[in-house]
């Protein structure tokens, strides 16, 4: 079978990884938590996308765990960056 593009051989493997978890109960590598999700939708810039397909089927996990993990770096590393003219809490 010949595909298209890339692309639609990345998805098509995500797809297939994430339905053979989801069926033979198989954990994914990362951990992932059984806390409750809410569904969030947004747009990316579609390079930045293929290269989040590639690292999740690379490290055999979910575009929702590797966009997990970058928001929760993101908000730490927030956390200890005050504001231009703001003084730390003390």
């Amino acid at each position: 079978m010949l595909y298209k593009n890339i692309n639609d051989y990345i998805n098509i493997l995500i797809t297939c990884y994430n339905c053979l978890c989801h069926l033979s109960e198989v954990a994914l590598p990362r951990n992932r938590s059984t806390t409750e999700r809410e569904a969030f939708s947004t747009t990316i810039k579609p390079n930045l996308i293929k290269q989040l397909k590639h690292i999740a089927v690379d490290e055999g996990c979910s575009l929702n765990d590797l966009l997990e993990e970058a928001i929760g770096r993101l908000i730490e590393k927030r956390k200890n960056v005050q504001p231009e003219g703001q003084e730390p809490n003390k």
